[in-house]
């Protein structure tokens, strides 16, 4: 059996997805398994063992030339290969785990016959599917989206033969349906305990505190002077040193309170490893972490599939029964106002009111039981 599945972006809803992959692996005999996905994050499927086959789809770069006439017919090429690519794995059938037209579209041109995603999907997704599974209101279900996964994946086992139950999704967390990660580098231990242990020797270490602050969606940030009380709040209670994580647009915020944190607190260990970790460095920093918190973000479902630290999630306009960190050691803040979730890049009553009123003290008052 071959079989695709499709979730190009984005980091936190691609580890939504490896245990739905890893449910395939185990019930499907002989299963080669083949994962689409743009670039980003392609490094967390390349090296995890429940993945066979990893097709990188770059769409950033196909776009990219719109504004070029000159490479037009060359990218036209590109994708026409690309698609042969697909084609070419003659897939018995597809996963489309996004629900959204872009990966619907690639699971009906990789010429799969069956393809199996979920019902009252957006943009349409639906209507290049075979095989649907209605899970009700998909975006705001109340139910994880690991679990929404896991239950599309059983449907497809089902639908194919190689099963006859239904999955009993209240019993996901006893069944333990971990999360499969690549193993941790030998390089990447080596990177990460260097700059952590710089000062010190491992056996005089502190509890080490990841802040996860920055994501893309202006919805989903919380205010930069909230961290700066929150990470003096942390200091002040516990002896730590406090971590900071996140990519390219996250530079600009963890500089600000990094600098924060050793004008207000000299003495306090803070390391700034924005833009300096791979997503193996992570998982190897996640690894010796006590606590990460942070908003919802890549980083922040990661160190939850790590399943070594207690995770706490900040939670604005995504709903966190569906999106929060998964696990027995994820925990998510919300505010759980009228308006909430409401699942939009930017607020839209143009207040944030679920984040701006989500005060610092409230999320102390939540962290500190871990700092013990």
């Amino acid at each position: 059996m071959n079989i695709l599945i499709i979730r190009l972006t984005a980091l936190g809803d691609i580890i939504h997805g490896l245990p739905a992959a890893a449910y395939l692996k185990k019930t499907i005999p002989n299963l080669k398994l083949t994962w689409l996905v743009e670039p980003a994050g392609a490094e967390l499927l390349a090296y995890n063992s429940v993945v066979d086959e990893v097709i990188v789809f770059e769409k950033k770069r196909y776009l990219g030339s719109i504004n070029k006439p000159g490479a037009w017919l060359a990218t036209a090429g590109d994708i026409m290969n690309f698609i042969k690519t697909l084609q070419n794995r003659k897939f018995d059938a597809a996963l489309d785990l996004q629900g959204l037209f872009k990966s619907a579209l690639l699971a009906s041109l990789s010429g799969a016959k069956r393809r199996f995603g979920f019902a009252k999907t957006r943009e349409a997704a639906h209507i290049f599917m075979s095989d649907t599974l209605d899970v009700g209101n998909y975006f705001f279900s109340d139910e994880h989206i690991v679990n929404l996964n896991l239950k599309l994946a059983n449907f497809m086992c089902r639908s194919l033969g190689f099963v006859q139950e239904e999955l009993n999704t209240n019993l996901l967390v006893e069944q333990k349906f971990a999360t499969p990660l690549p193993v941790i580098s030998e390089q990447s231990k080596t990177k990460i305990s260097k700059l952590l242990y710089a000062d010190k020797q491992p056996n005089n270490l502190e509890k080490i505190i990841v802040l996860a602050p920055g994501t893309t969606w202006t919805s989903k940030i919380w205010d930069l002077e909230k961290w700066y009380e929150l990470s003096l709040k942390i200091a002040k209670s516990t002896n730590c040193k406090i971590i900071l994580v996140g990519g390219k647009s996250e530079v600009d915020t963890n500089e600000k309170i990094n600098a924060f944190i050793n004008k207000n607190l000299p003495e306090q260990f803070c390391l700034n490893l924005t833009e300096k970790t791979s997503l193996l460095d992570l998982i190897a920093l996640f690894d010796l972490s006590n606590i990460v918190i942070g908003v919802d973000t890549g980083p922040l479902h990661l160190a939850s599939a790590v399943s070594k630290c207690e995770v706490i999630g900040i939670f604005g306009s995504t709903p966190y029964r569906r999106n929060g960190p998964y696990g027995l050691h994820g925990h998510s803040i919300a505010l759980n106002l009228s308006c909430q979730p409401c699942f939009e890049k930017t607020c839209p009553l143009s207040t944030k009111a679920c984040l701006v009123e989500l005060s610092a003290e409230t999320v102390f008052s939540y962290v500190k039981q871990y700092l013990k």
